[in-house]
């Protein structure tokens, strides 16, 4: 399997330690995410999906330095990130946050949160500085006139539109969106999407978009990783995996999309309850609820096989 790519994830890890309940107990580790791979081409759009829990923004937040990794390789556009300073990483990528109501500064205004960033950088003078506000303000479809207001004089998708304008005041080549419209109504998602998908195409970008909303990011990606408990279990292009899934898990995950005709029947899983990512001592961490399960999926973690031309899947049945 290559990875090749603008960005690439080689066998990304991150384990917490559970704190002992008694001193002379082993000590053990919450595998939040587990040998993660995955490579971005350069303009593409790449979606994390899976069920809430199962890492997709701990990758975002381990990719973007939020976070540390316990192990693993995160390259940019071909350097390895803890080579790279901060500004550079900075200049190069962006995060669009979950809730647009928590992200931004509630005693600033509008004009002032999207100057911050070039300030910051020591970017341009200070007439450069609000030409720029003023053309990303248009760019995200607002007036001059929101550049003196509050972020609770906006409303959500205002906010969250805020949030992306920030996010590509210094030009970055590469966005993580991080959920970026399930805070908001239906009504608004799609005016979102439209415009990340206006700007990507606008300004070459190439996103990370993690969603746990199938129909969201059949509409945005153009490869996809499903994962399951802090691993990939089936990776590929988005249209290939919704048409022709292949590990169990991503099947049970698509036959919950109502106009999805997927032949695959809930009733025969051994249990409705999935194990949680504490309780996962080895093995397929999906066996406790595969009707297709093996002695050897209890004890052994599959291995990721490409079963066609970009489509990988970790699953014993392959």
């Amino acid at each position: 399997m290559s990875q090749t790519g603008f960005v690439q994830v080689k066998n990304l890890c991150k384990y917490y330690p559970v704190p002992k309940k008694k001193f002379w107990e082993k000590k053990s580790y919450v595998r939040a995410v587990e040998h993660v791979s995955f490579s971005i081409k350069k303009g593409e759009t790449f979606g994390l999906v899976g069920e809430s829990g199962c890492g997709k923004s701990t990758t975002g937040f381990m990719i973007n330095g939020l976070l540390k990794p316990t192990s693993g390789e995160i390259n940019l556009d071909s350097k390895d990130i803890q080579s790279i300073k901060e500004k550079e990483i900075r200049e190069k990528m962006q995060f669009v946050f979950q809730d647009p109501y928590a992200s931004l500064n509630p005693k600033k205004k509008i004009g002032w949160i999207l100057e911050e960033p070039l300030l910051i950088h020591k970017k341009y003078s200070k007439e450069e500085r609000q030409k720029k506000v003023s053309q990303m303000i248009e760019l995200v479809g607002f007036d001059e006139s929101f550049k003196n207001r509050y972020p609770h004089e906006l409303s959500g998708g205002q906010r969250q539109r805020v949030g992306i304008a920030r996010a590509l005041m210094l030009s970055p080549e590469f966005i993580i969106a991080d959920e970026p419209v399930s805070a908001l109504d239906v009504s608004v998602q799609a005016q979102i999407l439209n415009l990340l998908k206006e700007l990507q195409s606008k300004f070459n970008l190439t996103y990370l978009f993690i969603s746990h909303d199938l129909n969201v990011v059949h509409y945005m990606c153009d490869r996809i990783g499903v994962m399951y408990l802090g691993k990939i279990v089936e990776q590929g292009a988005v249209e290939e995996i919704y048409k022709n899934p292949q590990h169990p898990y991503t099947k049970l995950l698509l036959s919950s999309i109502p106009s999805k005709d997927i032949n695959f029947d809930e009733n025969q899983f051994f249990s409705k309850e999935e194990i949680s990512i504490e309780d996962h001592k080895g093995g397929c961490t999906f066996y406790p609820r595969c009707p297709y399960g093996m002695e050897k999926c209890k004890n052994i973690l599959p291995k990721i096989k490409e079963i066609e031309k970009e489509h990988l899947i970790a699953c014993h049945l392959y």
